[in-house]
This record gives structure tokens, sequence and C-alpha cells, in this order.
């Protein structure tokens, strides 16, 4: 008797040398790993152990105090599938949630005052098909729900100010987007491959976006932001006035036919990326600059007209249909990757006055 007596002794004091954050409690806690911050406790990492840990309840409290973050990486490719968050939660980290393969349902419960949400935050939820983001989200942040390719709804908060880089990226079954009128910033490639989006709009009253025949656009009206890929018709034209084409524009469009207005100067990087029934597309006299990979996989591209105000236009055509190119008399160089492995090409008009030709 004396010998177990010690022995538990032993492990009263083992378990007293852990940190409390280490130890499993009966509260509905159980894998859940708890450190202590400022103003409250993290919840730093989650362990799943069972079947029941899939649907995960985050308390308001532990040992005593508020539970008032989500670490980074905290539930990172776990199998949840469900998760509620407590109004005392303020900031959710960076990765929280990401791979979350059988995350279907994110509760934010009661009204929170303040959350800020961390780069990738659900980033590869494939099951995720709708989330009520709470008003107090000022920014959803780079790559948020990028790959959430279940995500049919979202509802942008009416005090959201920004839109990070590749927020909805690959959202292949998102429908719709309204833009709040507070949101005054919108990354690269916010919407890229978002097939199944009809229309933008956005709301009156915005100074920096506006939308016009679907599209995502500046508020000048200067640059076209993004195409609604899901939006029916084979041909489109161009808004007169657009002067650029952003990045990713029109990339996976189903368009046949693209209608670029004397307006525009610049094509971004992706602009028609895998628009693979792309067959027609005019390049205005005014062009200067068409980015990389602007017409990348671009395979229903038979022929193309580089005008000569065009200056820049390195990997342009890659991968692209392309049979029959002609350059205008000007210009001066041929990038030596703008037509590699265009492996149908057959034919190229070089004009008089090019002094290079790159290799």
């Amino acid at each position: 008797m004396k010998i177990v007596r010690n022995i538990s002794a032993v492990l009263m004091a083992v378990i007293m040398l852990l940190p409390l954050s280490s130890v499993a409690f009966a509260d509905g806690t159980t894998g859940m790993t708890f450190t202590s911050v400022s103003g409250g406790m993290k919840l730093s990492s989650f362990s799943s152990t069972s079947s029941a840990s899939q649907d995960v309840v985050i308390p308001e409290k532990y040992n005593g105090k508020d539970v008032i973050e989500i670490g980074s990486s905290a539930f990172s490719s776990k199998g949840i599938k469900s998760v509620s968050i407590p109004a005392t939660v303020i900031k959710i980290g960076e990765l929280a949630f990401r791979d979350c393969y059988n995350l279907s349902t994110v509760e934010f419960t009661g009204n929170p005052s303040s959350l800020t949400l961390g780069a990738e935050v659900f980033n590869g939820c494939n099951n995720l098909a709708s989330i009520n983001i709470p008003g107090c989200v000022k920014a959803i942040p780079n790559e948020a729900f990028r790959d959430c390719v279940s995500l049919t709804s979202v509802n942008l908060p009416s005090g959201l100010k920004t839109i990070g880089k590749e927020a909805f990226k690959h959202c292949s079954s998102l429908t719709s987007v309204s833009i709040p009128s507070s949101v005054d910033s919108i990354g690269e490639n916010a919407f890229y491959n978002c097939d199944k989006i009809t229309s933008f709009s956005v709301s009156s009253g915005n100074t920096a976006y506006k939308s016009s025949g679907g599209c995502l656009l500046s508020a000048d009206g200067n640059k076209l932001i993004q195409y609604p890929n899901g939006k029916s018709g084979s041909s489109f034209s161009v808004p007169s006035g657009v002067a650029e084409i952003g990045n990713g524009a029109f990339a996976f469009t189903s368009l046949s036919s693209v209608t670029l207005p004397s307006s525009v100067t610049s094509i971004g990087d992706d602009a028609f990326a895998n628009a693979a029934s792309l067959s027609s597309v005019n390049l205005p006299s005014g062009l200067t600059s068409i980015g990389c990979r602007a017409f990348l996989n671009c395979t229903s591209l038979r022929s193309i007209t580089i005008p000569s105000s065009v200056t820049e236009y390195e990997e342009a055509f890659v991968g692209s249909g392309l049979e029959t190119v002609t350059l205008e008399k000007g210009i001066k160089e041929i990038s030596p990757t703008a037509f590699e492995d265009c492996k149908s090409l057959r034919s190229i008009v070089i004009p008089d006055g090019v002094t290079s030709i790159g290799y």
C-alpha cells in the first residue's frame, strides 16, 4: 500500500510540473491545448482523438480566463466537421483551419465586437458551403477561402474594407458576389477562376469600385478587374474607356470572342489564361504591354496581330494554339519566350526594322 501511495505521489508531482495547458479536462476541451496570452487564453493546438472530436465547440473561458485567440495552424488538416467559435475570440491566426477537408459548418456565436482573421484561415476547406462572416470583420486576408470548392455563398459584412489577394481563388461553386460600399481595396486575383459567378454587384456609395455588365471594375472605369465566368453568352465587348485588363480578369472563361476597345493600353498577367474556347480577340493599336502568360493555353486561338505600339509581351502566348502571328511594322524585338510551346505555329510575319530575335 505504501508503494502505491508513493507512485501516486510521484505521478501527482509530475502533473504539477506540466504546464496547465497540456492537461485534458472533462469540460469539453479534450484535445485542445491552451496557452496564456495577454488579455486571456489562446487555443494553440488541437489533437483529434476520437469521432466525438469532429464537432468542436470552443469554450468562452478556460481556466477562468476568456478564450480570445485561435492560434496559427491550430486545427490545420484536422478531420473536424464543425466548429463553434465564441464571441470572446478576437483573433484567428493564419492557417488556423487550412485543409480541414471535412469542415462543413463554421458558426460564430454571439456578437463579437472585434475579430481579425489570419491569411489562409480557411484555405482548402473543401466541404465548406457557406459562411456568415461577423459584421465586425474589416479585412478578409490573402487566400482566406482559396480552394473552398463547395462554397456557394458568403456574406461580406457592411463594414468590410479589404478583400485580400486570391481571397476566393478557385471557389468554383460561388455564384454571386456583392461588394459592400465600404470596400476600398481588392487584391489581385481575389476571384480568380470562380467559374460559376454570374455577376458582381457593388453597393451604391462605393467610391473605389463599380459593376458594369456584371463585371467588376474600378470606380473610374479605367480597369476591368474581373469578368464573371458564369455569365451566359459566348462573346463580350469590354466597355469603352477601360485602359487596363487586370491580372486574371478573363482566365478560364468559356468566351469564344472578346472585343477590346481602343482605350486599352495594357493586358495583365494571366488575363486570358486557360480560356480554352477563346478563338478571337483584337489587340488595339494603342496597346503597349501584354502580361506574362496573358494568353497561356488559349488553345483555340489561331491567329493574332501584335500592334507596333507593344513593347512588352514576354511569355504572353505560351502554350496557345496560334498558327499565324503578324508583327506590325515598328516592333523592334521578338521576345524569346513569347510563343514558347506554340506547337501549331507555322507562320510569323516579321516586319522590316526588327533588330533582335530572342532565343
